[in-house]
């Protein structure tokens, strides 16, 4: 069963000025942080995948590399995904990136706005399927992004450093929560992580050869119970503000 998380929650408190009370808008962001194909152990690799071990090398920008964040205003049903590739360092590209989906939604039945792009890259190709996807020796992801890789002659048409992409995805009771959860492999002893995403930089080194898997490590429960912490005195505090500048103004 894949395991929610928290990445990064932030909430947004909206008056419903109708009805009295608090609607909750989340926006997950996930900062990817750590290169984790160089570090795999060919002992850890599925059954039929030791081929797809590769050599990993971290980018050479600050972190975070890139940053994917997930908008659903407010609204279940639909989501504004953004992936803002704001370190990588030119020529590094992404050639794909892989995200998990709650278990109790259909990853298929998913989709997809037209992109909108800051840079001259080509529109990626989505495949979606129920833990199909695989990032080097991470296994189970749901949703790919798959974007050009075409030589350096057209490297115009690649997702590089600076570049941005924007797309909604529309889906039955879809939250930014519902990208919260980790990779779920079939034989989770053969597969690293888990991680809630992962992405695929290229085009890193002296000659622009070399590539690494990046993702971001699964935070503490301390930070996931600190953030709900946080939350709750938040709510209060805004509750008794209410409260005195409506006793306030009966005076």
């Amino acid at each position: 069963m894949k395991t929610r998380i928290l990445v990064g929650l932030t909430v947004a408190v909206l008056i419903l000025s109708a009805f009295g009370h608090l609607a909750f808008a989340e926006t997950l962001t996930i900062p990817f942080t750590h290169e984790f194909s160089g570090l795999i152990d060919p002992d850890d690799i599925e059954d039929g995948h030791e081929g797809e071990l590769p050599d990993g090398y971290p980018p050479n920008g600050e972190k975070p590399w890139l940053t994917a964040t997930f908008d659903d205003g407010g609204t279940p049903g639909s989501v504004t995904m953004e992936i803002d590739l704001n370190n990588l360092i030119a020529p590094e590209f992404i050639g794909a990136a892989m995200f998990n989906l709650d278990p109790a939604l259909d990853p298929t039945s998913l989709s997809f706005g037209q992109p909108t792009k800051t840079g001259s890259f080509l529109d990626p190709t989505i495949n979606t399927g129920i833990n199909a996807f695989a990032a080097a020796g991470a296994f189970g992801f749901d949703i790919q992004f798959d974007f050009d890789l075409t030589g350096s002659e057209l490297a115009e048409d690649r997702f590089g450093a600076g570049e941005s992409l924007i797309i909604e995805i529309t889906g039955d009771s879809l939250t930014a929560g519902s990208f919260d959860f980790l990779n779920e492999s079939a034989t989770p002893s053969k597969s690293i992580g888990p991680f809630i995403a992962a992405a695929h930089v290229q085009g890193i080194g002296e000659l622009d050869e070399l590539s690494g898997w990046v993702t971001v490590p699964e935070p503490s429960a301390t930070g996931y119970l600190l953030s709900l912490t946080g939350l709750a005195l938040f709510a209060t505090a805004w509750r008794r503000r209410r409260r005195i500048a409506a006793l306030a103004s009966a005076r």
